[in-house]
């Protein structure tokens, strides 16, 4: 019995012995990995602050041509990690980046290094760096992955990289035409689809972006894949997209959604266009509605039509009612006026509930933000 108990004792010394054994080898492993990693990193933001110096001392310079070349993996990464953080001052200087970009090869480079690696965080890694440079060309490897991968994070910097890859008409219809019939598998949201059409859009000059929307109108794409497009263009807020969102318009003149974020998209671009409110603010459309109420001010400043949006205090629905209110409140509409203006058009509405507690509200409002 003493032998057995012995026996247990001994292993019992020899298992603490062993782990303890064990701890000082994973400590030390794992102090030896962290050191590499922080070297790795360290030489990594080395190479990146090389060549982000670079870059800053050719700003003002008409033509960017560096004479250094990247001449292992690691300072390749750091180039790309440097280009990725430099912000061209203008359209001119992206381009002349996209040149450099070419010079050194180095969205290739990347390319190479994601296929030859067969760990799934290196590939993200080398994909995300692809991700964030200004430009790249490499198309076919983009659309590999994007028509391929069925890994939700692959898929979504696949499509964004592809997206930044655009220089004309034909590619920005061939991407359309793929994100149509992937992004429903990968659960696009409403705001990645905005951001990716903003991108393809603003790769195009001005011709291109025509053609590309008279293609689209052509085209048998989604209302959800139409209504995100018409998004994207207000996201420019540049006069220069009325030509555009009117094209968008009038074409789809019987969606509601569509007049709905053309609206939107007007009032993000300060453009005035009061023959297009004229014509829906008599629509019935919730969505339409909606928006009118909010935006028919801005998009055109008329007392006639002011006077036609005043009905909306007394809608049936509480969102139109509540943004024609806040809407004449953002404008600083004095209350007497509106008052005024439904005693004379609108008579019999002067009893509404609604009405009577917007205007209380709206004039304690007032007295309160002196």
């Amino acid at each position: 019995m003493q032998t057995d108990t012995q026996r247990i004792i001994e292993y019992t010394q020899l298992a603490i012995l062993f782990f303890l054994l064990l701890s000082l080898v994973g400590i030390v492993v794992l102090s030896i990995v962290k050191n590499a990693i922080k070297v790795y990193f360290f030489k990594l933001n080395r190479h990146k602050q090389y060549w982000k110096k670079k870059l800053k001392d050719f700003e003002g310079i008409k033509t960017i041509l560096i004479d250094d070349t990247p001449k292992n993996l690691k300072e390749t990464i750091g180039f790309a990690m440097a280009i990725s953080e430099y912000t061209p001052k203008d359209f001119k200087s992206y381009r002349q980046l996209c040149l450099l970009i070419r010079q050194h090869s180095i969205d290739a480079k990347l390319t190479k290094a994601y296929k030859s690696t067969y760990l799934r965080f290196r590939k993200a890694f080398f994909l995300s760096l692809l991700s964030d440079l200004p430009c790249n060309r490499q198309q076919e490897f983009c659309k590999n992955i994007v028509q391929k991968t069925k890994n939700e994070q692959f898929y979504h910097l696949g499509i964004y990289t592809l997206s930044k890859s655009i220089i004309n008409s034909k590619e920005a219809q061939e991407l359309i035409e793929i994100l149509s019939q992937t992004a429903p598998l990968h659960h696009i949201g409403r705001h990645y689809y905005q951001l990716l059409f903003f991108i393809i859009f603003k790769q195009l000059n001005p011709m291109e972006q025509t053609k590309t929307i008279k293609w689209v109108l052509e085209s048998d794409l989604s209302d959800v894949m139409l209504i995100n497009i018409t998004e994207a263009l207000g996201r420019f807020r540049d006069k220069n997209m009325k030509p555009l969102l009117l094209m968008m318009y009038k074409t789809h003149f019987n969606n509601a959604e569509i007049v709905s974020a053309t609206i939107r998209s007007l009032f993000l671009c300060r453009i005035e266009e009061c023959s297009l409110i004229n014509e829906v603010v008599e629509r019935q459309e919730l969505p339409i509605k909606i928006t009118t109420a909010k935006f028919g001010i801005d998009i055109c400043p008329s007392k006639k039509l002011f006077i036609k949006l005043l009905k909306f205090f007394f809608d049936k629905n509480y969102y139109v009612r509540q943004n024609i209110f806040q809407s004449c409140q953002r404008h600083h509409i004095p209350k007497e006026m509106i008052i005024t203006l439904v005693e004379s058009h609108f008579p019999q509405k002067l009893s509404d509930r609604f009405f009577i507690d917007m205007m209380e509200i709206y004039d304690f409002k007032k007295r309160t933000s002196k």
